[in-house]
């Protein structure tokens, strides 16, 4: 047997081993299976390697590759192609949101717009600043 040192982020009991780790379970039974601490992350080929996460919800730990939420990546920070983060878990982006982006874009394109022309007429060519400030609101 080789001995590997039980890193921060892992809980290491008497007789596991890193086969076990990598497994996710012991021949002697749960109560001797290594795992990984909520809120750290290890990959399954490396399970030595350990990341901590920001929340224990992206990385709930258990065995070696797992996220919370649907993440992926090294540690648990990413959506896959085509999801996006909500706070809690990832969804796929709908058409509404990007609706919604589009829709946002053309409203300060016209803000802009109705802006620069109410603030260069011929009303308020001679105006002081604060009229012509007031008038393009």
């Amino acid at each position: 047997f080789d001995c590997e040192k039980c890193g921060e982020g892992l809980t290491c009991p008497a007789l596991s081993q890193l086969e076990d780790l990598e497994n996710g379970e012991s021949v002697l039974g749960e109560k001797f299976t290594p795992k990984i601490q909520k809120g750290y992350y290890t990959t399954q080929t490396k399970p030595t390697s350990v990341f901590r996460c920001n929340s224990a919800v992206v990385c709930p730990g258990g065995t070696p590759g797992s996220c919370g939420g649907g993440l992926v990546d090294i540690p648990c920070s990413q959506c896959v192609e085509g999801e996006t983060w909500t706070g809690s878990r990832c969804e796929e982006c709908g058409a509404w949101r990007r609706v919604l982006w589009v829709v946002m874009l053309l409203c300060i394109f016209a803000f802009l717009t109705l802006a620069y022309y109410l603030t260069t007429s011929k009303v308020t060519a001679k105006a002081t600043l604060l009229f012509a400030t007031t008038a393009s609101f």
